[in-house]
């Protein structure tokens, strides 16, 4: 089976997928362009507005734009939060979900975001793994479509950030101190990037949630930029004591929140006290 029949069979099944945008155009004999994303990863943000540019500007109409929504953590799987993050987003093309990874296995893809151009025969031009070489495969796509369209300056950063996850789960997080049935207490002694726990905490497979009383979470950091991906049913206040600065973020659905931007590159001290029922699943550092 060639790379395009794989794109034409798992893609256009419509009556099997649910497409938010849509309805997707037809495929045969056009110029392919999909990435695979997910709306809580911060490299896949960097890449909505060139795709919106692509998709608005209407190039060709022999050139399709679309990306496939596969989930990093289980509450991206759920079509209202997509809906959501894309309408806060502004995200005007046309999104196919995959809550199941069938796309994603089809392509054997390890990385978010990644993208694939074909041509009009269906065979595979070009892709970009992680987001690198993006604005490579992006010329492609205009030489491809026939447009004499140049990107638009700095639609995203040339040079690509360098961003460390850390996550917070069971399955891939690792905590800087043991608890004694879900309570605990932060040592004096502290490892830059690995998170400490205070108080009382539940950690399941995807993340790790706070329990009643005073919890607290301790990380040190080195990046100019922290994200954290959280969630809890109701709005609640995280208290951000950042560099002995204090500011508050509030939680509400499951997405990717803010703690902290400078210019610098700094080691950062972060200590959050987080409210009953708040889940936690990753940071995201970034170092530009």
């Amino acid at each position: 089976m060639s790379a395009y029949s794989r794109v034409f069979d798992m893609i256009t099944d419509i009556g099997k997928r649910t497409v938010l945008n849509g309805p997707l155009s037809n495929l045969e004999g056009k110029v392919v362009v999909f990435s695979f994303w997910t709306y809580s990863d911060i490299n896949c943000l960097e890449i909505v507005d060139l795709l919106n540019w692509l998709y608005e500007n209407q190039l060709t109409r022999d050139l399709v734009v679309f990306a496939v929504h596969t989930p990093e953590f289980g509450f991206e799987k759920e079509p209202d939060n997509v809906r959501a993050a894309m309408e806060r987003l502004s995200v005007k093309f046309p999104v196919i979900l995959d809550p199941e990874y069938d796309i994603w296995a089809a392509f054997n893809n390890q990385y978010w975001p990644s993208s694939y151009l074909f041509d009009r025969s269906g065979d595979l031009v070009d892709e970009a793994v992680r987001g690198e070489n993006f604005h490579t495969l992006i010329e492609k796509v205009l030489i491809l479509s026939g447009s004499g369209n140049t990107i638009p300056s700095n639609p995203i950063s040339a040079s690509r950030s360098q961003i460390r996850m850390i996550y917070l789960g069971g399955l891939r997080g690792e905590i800087g101190n043991a608890g004694d049935h879900g309570s605990y207490r932060a040592p004096d002694s502290k490892n830059e990037g690995i998170v400490y726990l205070d108080g009382k905490w539940k950690q399941a497979e995807e993340y790790l949630e706070s329990g009643s009383g005073s919890s607290r979470l301790l990380l040190w950091f080195s990046g100019n930029e922290l994200n954290v991906m959280a969630s809890r049913r109701g709005k609640a206040d995280i208290k951000c004591v950042i560099d002995n600065r204090e500011t508050e973020i509030t939680v509400n659905l499951p997405d990717a929140y803010r703690l902290f931007q400078a210019k610098d590159k700094n080691r950062h001290s972060v200590i959050l006290t987080v409210p009953e029922g708040v889940r936690l699943y990753a940071f995201s550092c970034r170092q530009d």
